[in-house]
């Protein structure tokens, strides 16, 4: 499974972001582009894994290997909430248990790196939200030239 992960606090766009790049209003799998490939099933969910209602990374795990899709796209927030973990233990989870592939991680709104697992530099992309605000559909168009979406 190809994962590509949006981290962010809450109102640094994440779900808008993730909305932009696959179309998508609601959780489920959605056709999408990823270069250089031709079209792909990806598992899509708006809200951060940690959210109300959300997944500890086992359950995430088999909804998504359930759906068929072949990679999935969601966002986790930097800190633990509740029960659920930090965005590290998620990464750590689906790279060392599930044998995930992460492929692309967007930052949002940060210079600090908040993961303790090792991925490649490449992999890891910035994006300040500034001040005042950039708007959401340039963020997004500069995830989208990280995450090499069409």
């Amino acid at each position: 499974m190809d994962a590509y992960i949006v981290i962010g606090d809450q109102h640094s766009y994440k779900s808008s972001v993730l909305r932009s790049l696959s179309g998508s209003r609601k959780y489920g799998v959605r056709p999408c582009v990823i270069l250089p490939n031709p079209v792909q099933d990806v598992y899509v969910r708006l809200s951060s894994l940690q959210e109300a209602n959300g997944f500890l990374p086992a359950a995430f795990v088999a909804r998504v290997s359930a759906s068929g899709a072949t990679s999935a796209l969601f966002a986790l927030r930097p800190k633990s909430r509740g029960a659920f973990p930090n965005a590290d233990a998620y990464v750590h989870y689906f790279i060392n248990t599930a044998g995930w592939t992460i492929q692309r991680v967007a930052i949002m709104n940060s210079v600090v790196n908040p993961l303790a697992t090792p991925l490649p530099v490449a992999c890891l992309g910035y994006f300040a939200l500034g001040a005042p605000p950039v708007a959401v559909n340039q963020v997004a168009s500069g995830v989208r030239a990280h995450f090499n979406w069409l």
